[in-house]
């Protein structure tokens, strides 16, 4: 009976990836969408240049749409949970590492490492992420990422004129709502980095960015 449950848990859960990925699909498709980058960052992604994207984990379902058009490759965390997110992510034409810190950390990250140092792929990290967070604290990962690609750090955020947020999370992740305008920005550079990636001075630097991002966000979105 093991053989024909495994099959059965396999079936169930690819069966659950597709579902809500067409209903993403559907959902995103009645979005009015509006995607802005900043000049420097047009430029260094046209190119084909290392790139490195800081963002809110709260932001991730939202942001799922921006791979239909732009490779990224992210980590992933091998928890049940990471298990479904990492199958939507490549669903959706991303590459995934899967690791963290208490397990295949080390090579997920040269894995990811390659891919951004090569600049086939953005690197897409959740500053904020894991299962536990906590919320909107930033982790040293992406400055270590950055020293070693070479890659700049840009600052993406979203917002939607009508959402619903998910309090029973622990990053409050936003759902926007059918028929809802939303707004994907990216800005930076950051520029001032200290070489340090376990810095206090580069989480603040990043964690200001990224709410001047989300600032930016929500008055563009409607003006």
């Amino acid at each position: 009976m093991k053989p024909l449950k495994k099959l059965f848990n396999r079936v169930i859960f690819r069966l659950g990836v597709w579902l809500f990925c067409w209903a993403y699909r559907l959902l995103a498709f009645s979005w009015s969408k509006k995607i802005v980058f900043s000049p420097e960052f047009t430029k260094l992604s046209d190119n084909n240049k290392p790139l490195l994207i800081a963002f809110w984990h709260e932001h991730l379902f939202t942001s799922l749409f921006i791979t239909r058009y732009h490779k990224i490759i992210t980590v992933v965390s091998k928890s049940s949970d990471g298990r479904f997110i990492a199958e939507v992510l490549k669903h959706f034409g991303s590459k995934v590492a899967r690791g963290s810190s208490g397990s295949g950390g080390v090579g997920a990250l040269k894995y990811m490492l390659d891919h951004i140092h090569t600049g086939t792929h953005w690197g897409g990290v959740a500053v904020d992420g894991g299962r536990k967070g906590p919320r909107r604290t930033v982790k040293p990962g992406i400055f270590d990422m950055a020293i070693k690609t070479g890659a700049p750090i840009f600052t993406a955020s979203v917002h939607s004129s009508s959402l619903k947020i998910l309090k029973n999370t622990w990053d409050q992740t936003q759902i926007p709502l059918p028929f809802s305008r939303v707004h994907f920005r990216i800005d930076g550079p950051l520029e001032g980095l200290d070489q340090d990636p376990k810095s206090p001075a580069n989480k603040e630097l990043l964690k200001a960015q990224l709410i001047q991002t989300e600032k930016n966000a929500e008055y563009n979105s409607i003006n």
